[in-house]
Order: structure tokens, then sequence, then C-alpha cells
């Protein structure tokens, strides 16, 4: 991604955006419940759901109804609505930054209607493919598509389309500094819009007119224009675009002079709408800029946590997806080898059939073998169906590495996200101590990060050997286990985080408790438990580990003073889910993974986990782990 697309809004109209009407499509949702024939395959649903699915700015909203109208679509045999349905789904990916699967929905939208002759859907998916080249940085491929759906849709005279079409070029010619040329395009689009009579195409035009003002350092005729867009995009509910202006009029605030609270409160409003309709890339954007904003005030603290904010978002806009293929590319190798071996045995079953078949017809006059032929028969069938469990077996097989292998890329990503993060904290405090000429406070930061390095490098060979040695199921090798030495090492790692909270991270536990357990998912268990109460506890809090004898076993706590947790999300805690992610109390981001890693892993060493909590004072985590005194491993084990 280049550095003018990184820093400036990313300000295109989606041909699918174009009129586009929040209200309106609120009040079809109550038609369409209330329509007897819904959810049966009557044309006046499918009318509804694609006037749905093109008003809706909610990307989670825009997904789900324009699945259902390709479902429809696919029903009644409606080839239009069925493009329609795929083509929308692509612009919902795009709003919810998922910009590889919103490309690949659009190519397969293109290539639907290149089969059906419909020239217009083809003219529509290149300019959304533009969109996404744009979004990616690529200026000169997302000029290409939107001239090649330019000639198209000028053949067709699709003046929506042809409108778009202008209005995003004019704003890809904006980003390369050719500010001429986006003025050009932007007059052959206000043009187009006005005779539509399409008001929201016309603020988008007004906007980046905005944009290419505030450029030439026209600062007051560019706050006039966005602020004229503002006005326009608010009567329709247009939160995504509305967030883009916002960002860029604090641009244009703080390069005045006296003007940050004005560019805080804008960026602070564009966060804030971000937040709640998951923009991910908006949020990256503004937290970027809050950073530095409040950096440059001196206010480190602040600025620290909301750079936390933008790197957690700038990974998971960069990495998530790319894991997700690679662990698709080791999938789609995996199955093609047991399909090859499948289609190898299928064949070689053919030919035995045709032997067979051969040998019967040519004995079948003599009577004497009809004997043999039936023996042989019969060893035939039992081989196959020998043949067939074994092909079972191996499918299951299968199955379980690819679940382990879909596990392992999200632990991984789960487990190496919080350092890789502190790292990055540090790095920002350096620069501020070197400026301000804090040797000593340089060196003591030095320590802590040949400390982290160190328990970086242990994390990554304890992750390296289960990637080698896991042949369907996690290593567990139980041993003596002097639990005080984890909660040291444990204190140590989330040093840095507990300080930028000012959170008080100890230990109450006052003898040694060794256990007999598997070090490593011990380890994992209580570092995922400590980083969940540190995530959920205000500043000022106070997260400490707590022990208690009971028989054969001992109770291992991690107490918080955090912000509880609601009854109702108590039966689903330790389960996997993909919508349980929860936002932390300074705007920390998680992939509610850990959770699960422990109840998983506190069963494996022959313990249970529970919790208690109550909301607004705090939560505790309890893990019974067995004894090594009482484990009956006395004399099999060594202190570690």
């Amino acid at each position: 991604m280049g550095a003018i697309l990184f820093y400036c809004s990313i300000f295109f109209i989606p041909l699918s955006l174009i009129g586009q009407d929040q209200s309106f499509a609120d009040s079809l949702k109550v038609e369409l419940q209330t329509n007897k024939e819904f959810p049966n395959y009557d044309s006046t649903s499918l009318s509804l759901l694609w006037d749905i699915s093109f008003n809706e700015t909610n990307p989670e909203e825009k997904l789900k109804y324009s699945e259902q109208l390709t479902e429809l679509g696919i029903k009644l045999s409606d080839s239009i609505s069925i493009y329609r349905g795929i083509y929308q789904k692509g612009n919902a990916y795009k709003l919810k930054g998922e910009l590889i699967k919103s490309a690949q929905t659009f190519l397969k939208a293109s290539a639907f209607a290149k089969k059906m002759n419909y020239t217009k859907g083809v003219g529509h998916s290149f300019v959304s493919l533009a969109d996404i080249y744009a979004l990616q940085g690529n200026h000169n491929n997302s000029i290409s598509y939107y001239n090649k759906s330019i000639e198209i849709l000028t053949v067709l005279n699709d003046s929506i389309g042809l409108a778009s079409a202008f209005l995003n070029t004019g704003y890809e010619y904006y980003l390369i500094e050719e500010y001429d040329s986006a003025l050009s395009y932007y007059d052959r689009s206000k043009d187009l819009f006005a005779h539509l009579n399409y008001a929201i195409g016309i603020a988008y035009n007004i906007g980046n007119t905005g944009l290419v003002h505030a450029r030439k350092n026209q600062n007051k005729l560019a706050e006039k224009r966005i602020n004229e867009a503002i006005a326009i995009l608010q009567k329709y509910g247009d939160s995504y675009s509305i967030t883009e202006f916002q960002i860029e009029m604090a641009n244009i605030y703080i390069l005045a002079e006296n003007a940050s609270a004005f560019a805080l409160k804008y960026y602070k409003n564009a966060l804030s709408t971000s937040i709640l309709n998951n923009y991910k890339e908006r949020i990256r954007d503004a937290s970027l800029k809050l950073s530095e904003l409040y950096q440059s005030s001196g206010d480190f603290k602040r600025a620290y946590l909301y750079q936390s904010q933008y790197i957690a978002y700038r990974d998971s806009i960069n990495n998530e997806e790319t894991i997700r293929q690679m662990a698709d590319l080791r999938t789609d190798y995996e199955v093609g080898q047991k399909q090859a071996e499948l289609e190898l045995v299928e064949a070689q079953q053919e030919a035995e059939r045709e032997r067979s078949y051969i040998i019967g017809g040519a004995l079948l006059a003599v009577l004497i073998l009809i004997g043999i032929i039936a023996y042989i028969q019969y060893k035939s069938s039992k081989q196959r169906k020998a043949t067939n469990i074994q092909l079972a077996a191996q499918k299951q097989q299968l199955e379980r590495l690819n679940q382990t292998k879909d596990r392992f890329f999200s632990i991984i990503s789960h487990d190496l996200r919080g350092p890789v993060n502190a790292f990055a904290g540090i790095s920002k405090l350096i620069k501020m101590y070197l400026r301000k000429g804090k040797v000593e406070e340089i060196n003591d930061m030095a320590e802590d990060i040949d400390e982290s390095a160190g328990r970086l490098s242990s994390l990554l060979d304890n992750l390296l050997e289960w990637a080698v040695q896991q042949q369907g199921q996690f290593p567990y090798t139980p041993e003596k286990i002097n639990f005080n030495k984890i909660t040291k090492e444990l204190e140590a790692t989330f040093e840095t985080t507990a300080s930028g909270k000012e959170i008080h991270l100890h230990s109450k536990i006052e003898e040694d408790i060794i256990l007999f357990v598997d070090k490593n998912s011990v380890t994992t268990i209580f570092r995922n438990l400590v980083g969940n109460a540190l995530k959920f506890t205000p500043e000022g809090g106070e997260v400490f580990f707590d022990a208690k004898l009971q028989n054969e076993s001992v109770l291992l706590s991690v107490n918080d003073t955090g912000v509880g947790i609601p009854k109702e999300k108590f039966d689903k805690l330790f389960t996997l889910s993909e919508n349980k992610s929860t936002w932390g109390t300074a705007g920390e981001k998680g992939l509610g993974l850990g959770l699960q890693l422990a109840y998983e892993f506190t069963e494996m060493n022959k313990g249970a986990i529970t919790v208690e909590s109550t909301e607004g004072k705090g939560t505790s985590f309890i893990v019974e782990l067995p004894l090594f005194e009482k484990s009956g491993k006395k004399n099999e084990a060594t202190t570690v």
C-alpha cells in the first residue's frame, strides 16, 4: 500500500452504493418479514431482497441479505438476481475490509455475467475490481479497469455506472497527485449525477472535489465542500462514507494553526463510528492519527494505547487472510494427494472388476468351473469391502489433520500477537526518550528488550516443537514443575503490558507449589488467563495469582478487578466461536481462542477449570491441577 493511499481517505464510490438509503432498507426489512410468502419462492420476496441488499450500509446485514438474494434467485432460476446477489456480497466483504474475499467474489460475478451475456454486469464488476486495486494502492491497474468499464458502460448508455466510474477514476488521479486530471473526471461525473438527481452521488462528488482543494492548500474551500458532503450523507445514514470525510477534515485541521482540538474531535468521531460498524480500515487509520496527535502534544500514555490499537488492526488486515490462504493451500495439497490415491484405488478396482467379467463370461459355459467363479467373486467382494474401510479411515485421518492444522495456525497468530505488539510499543517509547535525551531510561528499556526477546524466542521454540511433533493431537509430557517459577516468568512477560495500563500484577502464593503436569500446555493456560485479565482490567486495577491446597490437587487462580463477565456468556465461555472476540478496556483485540485452549489443556493435564465473576467487580479463573507428591511419580521426574 503506497504512502499517499495510506495517509489519505480511500474515497471512491462503489457502484452498488450509489443512491443507497439505510432508512429505506430498514423499512423494506419490516415489509419483508410481514410478507406472508416469505421465505417461500415468490417474486415479491425476490424484489424486496434486491432492494434491501442494494440500500443496506451495515456490512454484516448486507452480506446476509445478498446471500438470501442469491439463494432465492437460484431456486427461481432468475439469473439477474443470482448475479446481483453475488455482486452485493462482494461489496459487503469490501465494507468489512476483507479485500481478497471481495475481489474473488467480484471475479465470480464477472464470470457469471459473461456466461449469461449480461454485458452491463461485466462493466459493473470491472468497476468494483478497480475499487479493490485502489484499496491495495495499485493505482495503475485500478485506472486501467476503470477505463475498461467506461468503454463498456458508454456503449450501454449506463449513466449510473458511468458516473461512478468517472468519479472513481478521478479519485485515483487524485491519489497520484495529478489534480487537473482528477478535477476533469469529477466534472464529468458531476454532470451525470445532477442529470440523474442522485443526491448521494452528488455528495461524493462535492466531497472528493474538497479533497483536491485540500491538497492545493485551499483549506477554507476544502472545509466548505466536505461539510456540504457530510450534511447530505447524514440524511442517508451513510456512516461508512462520513467516517472518510471526518478523517480528511481532521487532516485539514492538523495543517492549520491552533486547530488540534478540532482535529481531535473529528478523529474521535470517526473512530467511534468505525468501531460501532466494524470498519477495520477506518479504525486502523483513525487510531494511527490519534496516536500521532497525542504524541505531538506530549501525552505519551494515550499515544501508546492508540498506537497499540493501530498495530493490532494493521496486522489483522494484512495477516489474517494470508494465514488462512496458507492453511488453505496446505489443505488443497493434502486433499489433492488423497484424491490421487483414491482415483488410483478406484482404477485398480475397475480393472479388477473387468477381469472378473471376462473370466466369468469365458467360463460361463463350463459347469465344472462355476464353483471357482463364485469363489473368485466372493474374494473380490471381500477385498473391495476392506479397501472401502481403509479409504474411510484415511478420510477421517485427513479431516483430523486438517482440523489440527487450522487450530495450529490460530495458535501461532494468537500467541505471537501480544509479544510483537509489545515490541512495537517499546520502539515508540525509545524514540520518545531519544528526543528528550533520557539515556538512563533507554538503558533500562534495553534490558527489558533483551528479556522480552528471550521469552519470545522460547515461545517460538515451543510452537515449532509442537508443529514438528504433532500427529493429529498435541503432545502431553507430564513432569515435575515448580509453579512459582511459572508465575515469575509470566509476571516478567506481562510487565510491560501491565505497566502501560498501571495495573499491579503480582503473586500471593507464599509456599512452593510442585505440580505433575506438561509444562508447555500449563504455561499456555496461565499465559492466556493472565492476558485476558489484563485486557479486561481498567487502569489502576489489580491482577494476581493465588493457590489453595485441596486433597491430592491444588486450586490455582488468576484474579482481577476488571469489568467482569455477563452471566449469559458463561455457557459458551470455553468454546471457540467466530463472533466471540471481545474488546478490552483499552481497545485490545482478541481472537476468542485463549479460553478454549485453557479448557482443553487443563483437561489434558487431568484437571478442571471454573470461573467466578461479578460484573463491575472482577473475575477469578480457578484451575485445578494434580500435585507432584500425590501423583505417584515422585521418583520419576526432576524439578523444572
